[in-house]
């Protein structure tokens, strides 16, 4: 019984804070920004503070061990993925090369 009771607790842990989605900052050389990631949602959302940018979702991807989510920018620009799952950055691809990767740490 006591197994159980854990697994249920693990369950519902693990819930909690995809539930609730994922606010990180990320950073470049330039500045920090803040990125929030909901499932389910159409897009992920930069800034929300301030300049609110929109990057529509083209992919949520999860799978072993992995998380990624792939999103366009605006006005025809790179690709952005955002990784949750293992590590936490931000990739940025143009012409199907890595162009900037943004260190990522959880936001409160």
């Amino acid at each position: 019984m006591k197994c159980v009771g854990l697994v249920w607790v693990a369950v519902v842990a693990a819930s909690v804070p995809a539930a609730a989605g994922t606010r990180l900052i990320c950073e470049n050389p330039r500045r920090e920004y803040l990125v929030l990631y909901s499932p389910g949602a159409s897009d992920l959302v930069l800034n929300p503070d301030s300049d609110r940018t929109l990057y529509p979702i083209l992919v949520d991807d999860v799978s072993d061990g992995s998380h990624v989510v792939t999103a366009t920018t605006p006005n025809g620009g790179s690709t952005a993925r955002l990784h949750l799952r293992p590590y936490l950055k931000m990739e940025y691809w143009s012409g199907g090369e890595i162009v900037q990767t943004d260190g990522c740490y959880a936001s409160q």
